[in-house]
């Protein structure tokens, strides 16, 4: 039994999220564990028009999903440095609203 999600219940489970803010439990490529709280949705909003909709299409090709933490914003001083992204395959948990995914 692997202890991260499918990318497909990943996805799922963040478009069950909506619009609503999430913490996300995920493992870093150096193999250390990482969370992250904030907003899966926003991405239309990363550079805008056809700009957005390119830096959306490339993450997806690449198996990433992007979450924008406004904790990361504010202590960077800049709302456009909040983005992070997550491997889709690296998930070990997402929680929101009192709901919690896990693999298995």
């Amino acid at each position: 039994m692997s202890k991260f999600l499918s990318p497909a219940v990943a996805k799922a489970a963040i478009a069950d999220t909506g619009t609503k803010f999430a913490t996300v439990t995920f493992q870093k490529v150096d193999g250390t564990l990482r969370e992250i709280s904030g907003l899966f949705r926003p991405t239309s909003k990363m550079v805008g028009g056809e700009g957005g909709q390119m830096a959306s299409a490339r993450l997806k090709k690449n198996g990433l999903i992007a979450i924008w933490s406004p904790q990361i914003a504010r202590e960077a001083g800049n709302p456009l440095r909040g983005w992070r992204s997550v491997r889709d395959g690296a998930i070990i948990a997402i929680k929101t609203e009192g709901r919690t995914y896990t693999a298995g």
